[in-house]
């Protein structure tokens, strides 16, 4: 998994395919595919085919970027994906 940190207003731009982009902290515009989305903390996004990236921090952010699902969802999600028992509660 690859995390990176943007303050305010800086972008940065990549080539992902078969990826998760889940924002940390913060909040992140990102284009791809001729689609704008907006990432607040704790959301994530998928980006399918081979696509460049442009991410732009709406506020000092950090987000990650990552091929595996169980590294992009939030670790108390992880938590009670793995464990079936702990959601029955």
């Amino acid at each position: 998994m690859q995390t990176r940190q943007l303050s305010t207003a800086e972008v940065h731009s990549f080539t992902a395919k078969h990826s998760w982009i889940r924002c940390d902290s913060g909040q992140v515009w990102l284009s791809h595919d001729g689609e704008d989305i907006v990432l607040e903390c704790g959301q994530k996004w998928f980006i399918k085919s081979n696509d460049q990236v442009v991410i732009e921090a709406l506020q000092n952010s950090r987000f990650s970027l990552s091929k595996d699902f169980l590294s992009a969802v939030a670790p108390y999600e992880n938590a009670n994906a793995l464990n079936p028992i702990a959601t029955a509660n």
